[in-house]
């Protein structure tokens, strides 16, 4: 993630639009693996926090799915991976197609996991995906002032990269992708530059006029929010 702090809200962002109302569990708990072994649901939430039990209203095609999590989960970092769990229960045959809701995913090697049954709770091991769903992790992270962090992750395809840093002013914003827009925010959440404007792979943000200390600098790539920490010295 990137971050530490209390997660609020998780999302996913839906390609197929549904109107099925389907009863839907979320769990989050960490690990310290960095993939995916197959095993059963019953091993998977092991240990996890229940952060989320209702009901999933339909789906609106590219509109990101939210859903205010019930209990706030603290995620430490540190060795520790975020795990998010979610169980859907229809019931019978289910709703909808074989290929399920469909969401905007990455290429992710054994990050992936599902297991599905008709009529009955499945009790066998999941099948190992490299299909990782995106997801929106919405984070406030402690700090002298609280800041809210919204992390609209993970696509592993587009990296974003802000060099020097530290810089003495001039900053080069240089993406494999697309740049939408770029913003710059002080360590208290006050933002101090925004360009939503932007055409290039490459950009510069001038810090010149502005004091030394650590900024946070958001990289929009129309799907993705990329956050970095850059140094002004």
């Amino acid at each position: 993630l990137g971050k530490v702090g209390s997660i609020s809200k998780l999302g996913w962002y839906p390609t197929l639009t549904t109107s099925y109302n389907v009863p839907i569990k979320i769990y989050i708990k960490h690990t310290t693996a960095s993939t995916l072994t197959a095993t059963t649901w019953a091993n998977l939430i092991s240990g996890a926090t229940l952060v989320y039990s209702g009901t999933m209203a339909g789906t609106t095609a590219n509109t990101w799915k939210e859903f205010v999590l019930s209990t706030a989960f603290n995620y430490t970092g540190g060795s520790n991976n975020l795990m998010v769990l979610v169980e859907t229960n229809y019931g019978g045959t289910g709703a909808g197609t074989s290929t399920g809701a469909r969401v905007r995913y990455s290429t992710a090697t054994s990050k992936h996991l599902y297991v599905r049954a008709d009529n009955y709770a499945p009790t066998g091991n999941g099948t190992v995906s490299s299909y990782r769903p995106n997801i929106k992790v919405t984070i406030t992270t402690a700090s002298k002032e609280s800041r809210l962090d919204v992390l609209e992750n993970f696509n592993e395809s587009i990296s974003v990269t802000a060099y020097p840093n530290p810089t003495m002013g001039l900053v080069t914003i240089e993406s494999n992708g697309d740049i939408k827009s770029i913003e710059v925010y002080s360590v208290t959440g006050a933002k101090i530059y925004s360009n939503s404007s932007v055409n290039n792979a490459t950009n510069e943000v001038d810090l010149s006029n502005f004091q030394n200390g650590i900024y946070i600098v958001v990289v929009n790539d129309g799907v993705t929010r990329h956050t970095m920490r850059v140094i002004k010295k």
